[in-house]
C-alpha cells in the first residue's frame, strides 16, 4: 500500500481502459506517499484537462514546474489554459518560457503564434511562426500556417515561398498544393503551374474547395470550359454553396462573351 510505482502502475492500468477517476486516485495516492512525484503530477495535470477541470490541471502542472525548473511542456499545458481562459499575458509569458527551455517545442510556438492571431497582432503571429520554421524546418504545417498569414498581411512573395517550402516538407499536403495554386491564379503568375498543383490537391483530397481552386485556376487562364466543369464538379459536392453558384454563372458570363 504505500509503494509508489504500483499505484502510479495501477493508474496507467485504469488510463488504457479511460477510467479516467479511478487513474486521479491512484495517482493522487502516489503523489501524497511521494510529494516530489512529478510524473504523477504530470499525468494528474494531463488527465484533468482531458476532463475540461482546468483549475485543477494548473495546479498540477503549477506542481510540476516547481519540482522541475527545467520541464518544458507544462509551461505548454498552462499556457494552453491561461489562453483558453482569457488570461493571455500570462499564458505568453508560460509558452516563452517554454521556449526559453526548449527552443524546438513545436506546440509553444504555435499556441504562442495563435494567441496573437486571436489577438490580432499578425506581426508577432508571423514572427512565431518564422521562428518555429527556423528551429522545425521539416514541420510542413508551420510553414502552411505562415503562408497563410503572410497572405492576409498582403506579404504575397513571402506567402508563395512559404507554401512551397511546406509542399517540399510534406508532398502530401493538399492544404499546401491548393493554397498555392489559388495564391498563383490570384496574383496572375505561374498559371500553367496553379492548374498543375490544383490538380495535385484534388488527386489528394477531392473536396469542394479544391475544385473551386482548380475552376479559378483554370479562368485565370481564360479555359471557360474547363473552368465550368471543375466548378460544377465543386456544386455537385457541396450544393447548397452559394458562392460555387455565383462564380459558375460568371464564368458563364466570360465564355459568352468570349465568343462574341
Amino acid at each position: 500500500p504505500t509503494d509508489v510505482r504500483l499505484h502510479a502502475a495501477l493508474a496507467e492500468t485504469h488510463l488504457e481502459v479511460d477510467n479516467l477517476d479511478a487513474a486521479i486516485g491512484e495517482y493522487k495516492i502516489a503523489t501524497t506517499l511521494d510529494p516530489k512525484f512529478v510524473i504523477g503530477y504530470n499525468n494528474l495535470g494531463t488527465i484533468y484537462m482531458q476532463q475540461g477541470e482546468f483549475q485543477q490541471a494548473a495546479e498540477a502542472f503549477q506542481r510540476v514546474i516547481q519540482l522541475d525548473a527545467s520541464a518544458a511542456e507544462p509551461y505548454v499545458s498552462l499556457g494552453w489554459i491561461y489562453a483558453r481562459q482569457g488570461k493571455f499575458d500570462l499564458a505568453k509569458s508560460h509558452l516563452q518560457s517554454a521556449i526559453k527551455r526548449n527552443p524546438k517545442l513545436t506546440a509553444a510556438y504555435q499556441c504562442l503564434g495563435e494567441i496573437y492571431v486571436q489577438q490580432r497582432d499578425i506581426k508577432n503571429a508571423i514572427a512565431t511562426y518564422t521562428r518555429l520554421t527556423e528551429v522545425q524546418p521539416q514541420e510542413s504545417g508551420a510553414w502552411l500556417r505562415l503562408g497563410v498569414l503572410q497572405l492576409n498581411a498582403r506579404q504575397v512573395d513571402a506567402a508563395i515561398h512559404a507554401f512551397q517550402r511546406a509542399i517540399e516538407a510534406d508532398a502530401s499536403s493538399a492544404d499546401a498544393y491548393n493554397n498555392l495554386a489559388w495564391l498563383y491564379a490570384d496574383v496572375g503568375v505561374n498559371l500553367d503551374s496553379a492548374v498543375e498543383l490544383a490538380k495535385k490537391a484534388i488527386a489528394l483530397t477531392p473536396v469542394a474547395s479544391n475544385f473551386d481552386t482548380l475552376s479559378y485556376a483554370y479562368y485565370k487562364n481564360i479555359l471557360y470550359q474547363e473552368a465550368e466543369a471543375a466548378i460544377r464538379r465543386a456544386i455537385e459536392i457541396e450544393p447548397g454553396n452559394q458562392k460555387y453558384q455565383k462564380q459558375l454563372a460568371e464564368i458563364r458570363n466570360a465564355n459568352d462573351t468570349k465568343r462574341k
